[in-house]
């Protein structure tokens, strides 16, 4: 059968399978309850990225190929609206709100409720979806700037914030080009968690994983202050980009610093210059009031009042960072960040883990793999499964049925234990 280990054979049927299962679910991502169809091209989309990142093959035609189905990926759901989704409202409004009023973070969406200001009609219809509008944005300012860009473009327009980011994403993705192998290669761009969260959901992560893999690229290369800046980037993107910062700044020193603190204050001063402090209010209330999906802190929070289980949630993160720092100044500091095992504990350690967030784990899994990193990947999607059953659905219900948790856990053993068994080649 070494037609079944043909490069060529996988990459093809592989794309082919799995775009026919993406097309498929832009046909039913925005009509009543898609989280199946949803689950179903994960799934196929998991299994045709897995048989074709097994071929391992050195032809740039086919890694040419790897990228155009890729975008044919992306362009299935590109046009799509899904009802699993709504965050997208709020990017919509914010990048309106910075282009006509030159801040997002003044005033929250329920200030405009009932005012007739002249917005166009898409805009207002986004302001009508928008979830938890007493509160002001929880964007950081990179996204507030490409939510601004595709507001001039075309205010209101999903179809156009969606082409701006999975334009961003594969820049990022590009400036690998010359770094990643070929499992690597198939990983970035087929990995079925990004087309589903960026072409479908146009959640901005897309912009954390370009800023983090440009940051790798700088990093490879040995560019100080460009790796620096980028991390700022990653950084005013969302904080969880801070966590390559120590990495950066221990081994390229002050270079790193001044490109790194140049970059994120020229992100964030002209916020402050108007009197507002960007996204904190909004983060701080999500992380003292919210919980969805979480797992350590969902046990801490069993035996410790919330305020407790909070700070000893956040004290494990700076620990095992601190000690995962301090260990690779240690040692060789001229390979990848170890960055992925302190996000790995973070997102274990968070009262909220939207599957998402997952994706800032990408870039460094794909020039450094690890069975726990591909698992969380895999699992994190579990999450869609609130309101499993409820007639109401996603929508009014953010309960978890009993088994999401462990079932999550056991994809993530799972991973780890198959990771073992896998050859360590590319």
């Amino acid at each position: 059968m070494s037609w079944w280990r043909n490069p060529f054979l996988r990459v093809h049927v592989g794309g082919a399978v799995a775009c026919a299962f993406y097309v498929w679910l832009a046909t039913q991502a925005d009509v009543g309850e898609a989280r199946g169809g949803l689950a179903l091209a994960l799934v196929v989309g998991w299994l045709m990225t897995g048989w074709a990142a097994a071929a391992t093959s050195e032809s740039r035609s086919l890694r040419q190929a790897v990228v155009v189905w890729a975008l044919a990926f992306r362009l299935a759901g590109v046009g799509t609206e899904p009802t699993w989704e709504d965050d997208y409202h709020r990017y919509l409004w914010d990048g309106y709100q910075t282009l006509t009023t030159g801040n997002p973070y003044a005033e929250a969406p329920a200030h405009f409720f009932g005012r007739d200001d002249g917005m166009p009609v898409a805009v207002a219809r986004q302001l009508d979806g928008i979830n938890h509008p007493h509160l002001t944005t929880v964007y950081s300012p990179v996204p507030q700037a490409v939510f601004a860009a595709a507001a001039a473009l075309a205010p209101g327009s999903f179809l156009v914030l969606k082409l701006l980011l999975l334009l961003i994403e594969a820049v990022g993705w590009w400036s690998l080009r010359r770094v990643l192998g070929w499992r690597g290669w198939v990983l970035a761009w087929w990995c079925p968690l990004a087309v589903t969260e960026f072409a479908f959901a146009g959640h901005p992560e897309a912009i954390g994983v370009a800023t983090m893999a440009m940051a790798l690229a700088m990093w490879q290369r040995g560019r100080a202050g460009r790796c620096g800046a980028w991390v700022a980037l990653a950084t005013a993107t969302k904080p969880l980009g801070a966590v390559m910062a120590p990495f950066a700044v221990g081994r390229f020193g002050w270079a790193a610093i001044v490109g790194g603190v140049t970059v994120w204050a020229a992100c964030y001063v002209p916020w402050w210059a108007q009197g507002t402090t960007a996204e904190w209010p909004a983060l701080r209330f999500m992380a003292g009031y919210f919980e969805y999906n979480s797992t350590g802190y969902a046990l801490l929070a069993l035996v410790l009042p919330t305020k407790a289980a909070h700070m000893t949630a956040a004290a494990l993160v700076v620990g095992f960072g601190g000690w995962t720092w301090v260990n690779w100044m240690r040692g060789d500091r001229g390979g990848w960040p170890p960055y992925a095992s302190i996000l790995g504990v973070a997102f274990l350690c968070a009262p909220v883990m939207n599957p998402w967030y997952a994706l800032w784990l990408l870039p460094i899994m794909t020039v450094r793999p690890t069975g726990w990193g591909i698992g969380v990947l895999l699992a994190v999607p579990l999450a869609y499964t609130h309101g499993w059953g409820d007639p109401g659905g996603a929508g009014t219900n953010y309960t978890h049925p009993a088994w999401t948790r462990p079932l999550e856990i056991v994809v993530v053993l799972g991973a780890m234990w198959w990771a073992r068994r896998w050859p360590r080649t590319d």
